[in-house]
C-alpha cells in the first residue's frame, strides 16, 4: 500500500489515545471522578471552535454561550480543586501521600487541563482526518489503524513496565480493559463511517431538515 496523508493522522491519534487514557486514570485517581469527567467533556467546545478556523464554520450566539461555559466549567473545576486542597491542608488533614507522590502532590489539578486540552486536540484531528484526508472506502481501516497503534505503543510500554517490576498483570486489568476498549473502538468506527455505510443515510436527511 502506498503512502496516504490518512496514515499520518491515524499515527498522530494512536500516540495521542494512549497517551490520554493514562492522564485520564492518574485524574481521576487524584483530582476524582468528577472533576475529570467534567474537565474531558468540556473539552468536545474544542473542535467546535477549530471548526470555525479550519471550516469557516459560523457558531450562533447560543453555540458561542455554549463554549464560554464550557470553559468556565473546567476553569471553576480546577479552582475548586485547588481550594478544596489548600482547605485540607488548613484544617490539617492527615497526607495520604508520601515521598515523591507527596511532593507533587500540589500539582495534581495540571492533569485537569490537559485531559481537557488532549481530548480536544483528538477529536480535532479525528474530524479533520475524517472530513478532508479520508477517502470513503478507507474509513474503516484509519479506525483500526489509528488502534493498532495506540495497542503497539500500550504493550512496548507494559512489557516494559513488567520487565522493571514497576506493573504486575492481572485479570481484573485486562478485563477492564477489554470492556472499556471494545466500546471505544466501536463508538469511533460507527463515528468515522458515513451514513451511507451504517445505514442512516435517510435518518441524516430527515433529521438535517
Amino acid at each position: 500500500m502506498s503512502y496516504e496523508p490518512w496514515m499520518l493522522a491515524s499515527l498522530a491519534l494512536g500516540t495521542l489515545f494512549i497517551t490520554c487514557f493514562p492522564l485520564i486514570g492518574w485524574s481521576v485517581q487524584h483530582n476524582g471522578a468528577a472533576a475529570t469527567t467534567i474537565a474531558g467533556r468540556s473539552s468536545m467546545v474544542l473542535p467546535v471552535a477549530a471548526a470555525v478556523w479550519l471550516y469557516a464554520d459560523r457558531l450562533s450566539a447560543a453555540q458561542l454561550l455554549g463554549i464560554g461555559l464550557a470553559v468556565a466549567a473546567v476553569g471553576l473545576t480546577v479552582a475548586g480543586h485547588n481550594a478544596a486542597q489548600a482547605r485540607a491542608q488548613i484544617e490539617g488533614q492527615p497526607e495520604t501521600t508520601t515521598g515523591t507522590r507527596a511532593k507533587y502532590k500540589r500539582y495534581y489539578w495540571v492533569l485537569l487541563p490537559l485531559t481537557f486540552v488532549l481530548n480536544g486536540i483528538i477529536e480535532i484531528v479525528f474530524n479533520y482526518a475524517q472530513k478532508m484526508l479520508l477517502p470513503e472506502a478507507h474509513h474503516t481501516i484509519f479506525t483500526m489503524s489509528l488502534f493498532v497503534v495506540a495497542g503497539i505503543i500500550g504493550s512496548v510500554v507494559l512489557a516494559y513496565s513488567c520487565w522493571r517490576g514497576h506493573t504486575r498483570l492481572h485479570w481484573s486489568g485486562v478485563l477492564g480493559g477489554l470492556v472499556l476498549g471494545v466500546p471505544n473502538y466501536l463508538g469511533r468506527l460507527l463515528f468515522s463511517a458515513s451514513p451511507q455505510q451504517i445505514g442512516l443515510a435517510k435518518f441524516g436527511s430527515y433529521t438535517a431538515q
